[in-house]
């Protein structure tokens, strides 16, 4: 096992339970939220928000801390070969991107961007639109990012010209849609002081390696 790949196992597994701990502090009590406030790390994401809209987010964002922390262990070889080559396996990563992604994507659309009665407050729109929509797109780019890689790096499947021109596609597109949704928060003159969130959603293809 390489150092590289041990480095990048320790690393998601501490994404992983960041991850997990902003995702249960969605739940807890104001003075444990409070008490995390004061650790640097936490600060940037931890807000009076106590809605349905700031809740689903966290908790999409819990569990998908609980498989990169999985992920991490499995990288290390810490649970039977079983266990490991599922957690390892493209298709999970797959599926969770997909279900969590699209998910993401509909229900934070609908919050900033169509009426409805979904229990939210309107001065952290913004924040649903980086966090959700934004979270949304990552996760669902990091599909043709995984196959590019298999294909390209470690050489471990074929695809042939339209399956390569669809994955170009879909990165070029679902860049484009993330570009411009950044563009629409800046204007808002929100991005400057959550330049943090924007970089956790960056982590998140790590997985890919």
């Amino acid at each position: 096992m390489s150092v590289f790949y041990i480095l990048l196992s320790l690393i998601l597994i501490l994404y992983g339970i960041i991850k997990i701990i902003i995702g249960i502090l969605s739940y807890s009590t104001d003075k444990t939220r409070n008490y995390f406030k004061n650790i640097p790390i936490f600060k940037f994401f931890i807000t009076k928000d106590r809605t349905i809209s700031a809740k689903i987010f966290d908790t999409s964002i819990l569990l998908f801390g609980i498989y990169s922390f999985l992920h991490g262990l499995a990288m290390l070889e810490l649970f039977s070969n079983k266990v490991n080559k599922i957690l390892e396996s493209r298709i999970l990563l797959y599926s969770l991107c997909i279900i969590l992604g699209t998910f993401l994507v509909i229900f934070y659309y609908i919050i900033c961007y169509t009426k409805n009665d979904i229990e939210k407050k309107e001065e952290y729109i913004n924040k649903y639109k980086l966090e959700g929509i934004g979270s949304g797109i990552v996760f669902l780019l990091t599909i043709p990012l995984m196959i590019l890689y298999d294909y390209y790096i470690i050489k471990t499947i074929q695809i042939n010209t339209t399956q390569y021109i669809i994955n170009i596609l879909s990165i070029i597109i679902l860049s484009i849609i993330l570009i411009i949704l950044i563009i629409d928060i800046h204007n808002n003159k929100w991005l400057n002081i959550n330049v943090y969130r924007l970089i956790t959603l960056l982590i998140i293809p790590l997985n890919i390696l």
